[in-house]
């Protein structure tokens, strides 16, 4: 499927070295900067020697005279800067290629305006790498070029045409509605420009994570303006095609969101279809397209790219081919496994309260019950001073806390006042909130927990409210991974029957996920997100590198769950047990039976701080941080 894919490099003037400014990689020399990213191919007839490559206008912006630059739509070759010049890498083809036109999409446009509002220091749109400097406007992210592109003197024009018959053959799946957890497979040209031998045309693999606007299932395909992806995607890919399991192209890359904030990456995806419109609509009456009729998804589907025939022979080549036999083996495997991981987004909601920001809940039960952190809703401070439900209360003297509904009845995200059940002293940090007066017709979902075992290796995602303030009203994020250890609380020379007490996973983990959950492939929760790792030198959080409470700890609370009045505080209390095994894996620390090195603090030493302030004092020693 890599006919899809072009590496695109410009060339220009730069005696100053300052077109490069800001950005992840660039590539200097004698006065001239090179600049590279992906671009999709779109070819005409076959009676024509030419391709056309669209890419983001971000890619050529830096060699656009300033006087160009205001009217984008005029764009032309003539407004680049002298001495510049467009390379395109195709099927094995140098190619010359020039402007022709340059458009606008205006639903991604809309769609970033109503994100980043004029102001807004929180968000931009930027690779991390380049540290925030070199950052788009909303409206440069929503123009494309179209360029035009001969192959170089000296190649076989015969197998370049033979090239774009083949490339003709894939569906652009126009109408297609990409839901969270769809998986995906993203071709492209990172650092293209330092090597392109070792990175044109580079496959990388993910899924839905969300979208915006932010809908429910009953939404309309189109109104999913944005696509958010669970996929490392680094700088150079941008403007590469995006295929679903089937093969079809369904997106084109764009430069991520960047949060400031928590310094984290969101890579972005445009949907074929409003590329498709955008593009037939400033292309209709030229003579390399088909006719445009009403129904643009027929004419563009003769228009498009990746080929399931093999590469001719006569091209060479250095990329890997990336065929419909490949997808059906690497991402036709998560078709076959039928991975079911978005049945639990309804049984995830928003937990908002003040002092600790907002955080995420799993649906205990239908009446409003919801399971989370300890630390989301008391703070460290309050339960290092022994403040502590008692079994003849039923809250505790905290600031308002609010749960943030999204109900398949209702029209949309609904707010809740919540009061604290109980939260959990020692090893465990659970918090049991209740949903007060809880309306008949709210509709949550319970989630569904996992009986079995699981293992190392397992798939799973991880669903939670990372990254996006409530304002946003988001849906959850969804990003996958698989186990990477189980950590049991008994050793199996004790005797005892182990049980799993914590998992840790390889999926992306960032702020706001504390209290989400962890999700098996069939829509069960294995556990329940509570940490993930800090670099301690730099300060940087470690996302693929977190903590859950497994689903064998978190089992009596849903059978309590299943009874009714089952969760009252004087029965979870009885949970709430003091465990110095359990308190050492959820600290990180030795087992008290086994040899402290010299220095290393034991629960014996913290013994005069409680909950969640020693957890949090002897995490941060760790690395480790609260999410």
């Amino acid at each position: 499927m890599h006919a899809a894919a072009a590496f695109v490099k410009v060339v220009g003037p730069d005696p100053r070295l300052r077109k490069a400014a800001g950005r992840a990689f660039h590539a200097y020399e004698r006065g001239s900067t090179t600049i590279s990213s992906s671009g999709l191919v779109v070819c005409g007839h076959q009676d024509v020697d030419l391709v056309r490559v669209l890419i983001p206008v971000c890619t050529i912006l830096p060699f656009v005279r300033q006087g160009a630059r205001s009217e984008l739509l005029k764009l032309t070759q003539a407004d680049l800067l002298e001495l510049s010049r467009i390379d395109v890498l195709w099927e094995g083809f140098w190619c010359q290629a020039e402007v022709v036109q340059c458009f606008e999409v205006p639903r991604i446009q809309a769609a970033f305006s109503t994100w980043i509002l004029p102001g807004d220091a929180c968000w931009s749109v930027a690779w991390a790498l380049g540290k925030g400097a070199h950052s788009v406007t909303p409206e440069i992210q929503a123009h494309v070029v179209e360029l035009s592109c001969k192959p170089s003197a000296g190649y076989n024009i015969a197998a370049f045409n033979a090239a774009q018959a083949s490339a003709r053959k894939v569906h652009w799946a126009i109408k297609a509605r990409m839901d969270q957890g769809a998986p995906i497979t993203a071709v492209g040209s990172p650092f293209g420009v330092i090597s392109p031998p070792h990175f044109v045309n580079s496959v990388m693999h993910g899924v839905i994570s969300n979208h915006w606007p932010s809908g429910r299932e009953g939404d309309k395909p189109g109104s999913r303006d944005l696509l958010m992806a669970d996929m490392r995607c680094l700088p150079g890919m941008e403007g590469g095609p995006v295929f679903n399991q089937q093969g079809q192209l369904v997106a084109i890359t764009l430069l991520p969101l960047m949060s400031n904030t928590f310094n984290a990456e969101v890579p972005l995806l445009m949907p074929i279809g409003l590329l498709a419109d955008a593009w037939a609509k400033c292309c209709s009456s030229r003579p390399y397209v088909v006719p445009v009729t009403d129904a643009s998804a027929a004419r563009m589907a003769q228009l498009t790219t990746v080929a399931n025939e093999p590469q001719p022979s006569s091209v060479p080549s250095h990329d890997s081919p990336v065929s419909s036999s490949y997808l059906a083996r690497h991402v036709g495997a998560l078709q076959r496994h039928s991975f079911k991981w978005a049945a639990a987004i309804p049984s995830i909601v928003l937990v908002s309260a003040p002092g600790s920001g907002w955080a995420s809940g799993i649906v205990l039960s239908r009446d409003g019950y919801i399971l989370t952190n300890a630390h989301v809703v008391k703070p460290s401070s309050a339960h290092a001073s022994g403040v502590h439900s008692q079994p003849d209360q039923n809250h505790f003297p905290l600031p308002l806390i609010k749960v943030r509904v999204s109900s398949s009845s209702s029209s949309g995200n609904s707010w809740h006042v919540a009061e604290v059940v109980y939260s959990f002293r020692h090893a465990l940090d659970l918090a049991v909130l209740r949903v007060k007066a809880a309306p008949a017709g709210l509709g949550l979902q319970p989630a569904v927990l996992q009986s079995g075992a699981v293992t190392p290796g397992q798939a799973v995602a991880i669903i939670g409210h990372a990254l996006f303030s409530p304002n946003r009203q988001m849906q959850p994020s969804l990003t996958v991974g698989n186990i990477t250890k189980v950590v049991y609380s008994h050793a199996v020379k004790t005797g005892r029957q182990r049980s799993a007490a914590m998992i840790m996973t390889s999926a992306t983990v960032h702020a706001g996920a504390s209290g989400g959950a962890v999700v098996t492939a069939d829509g069960c929760i294995a556990g329940i997100t509570t940490s993930n790792a800090r670099h301690s030198a730099s300060g940087l959080t470690i996302p693929n590198l977190n903590f859950a409470v497994a689903a064998e700890a978190l089992q009596p609370l849903w059978a309590l769950a299943a009874q009714p009045g089952g969760l009252r505080p004087e029965l979870i209390q009885q949970l709430d047990v003091q465990d110095a095994a359990l308190a050492t894996i959820f600290t990180l620390s030795q087992p008290p039976e086994q040899q402290n090195p010299a220095g290393q603090q034991t629960l014996e030493d913290s013994r005069d701080k409680q909950g969640s302030a020693r957890l949090a004092e002897l995490l941060s020693k760790k690395g480790l941080s609260k999410l």
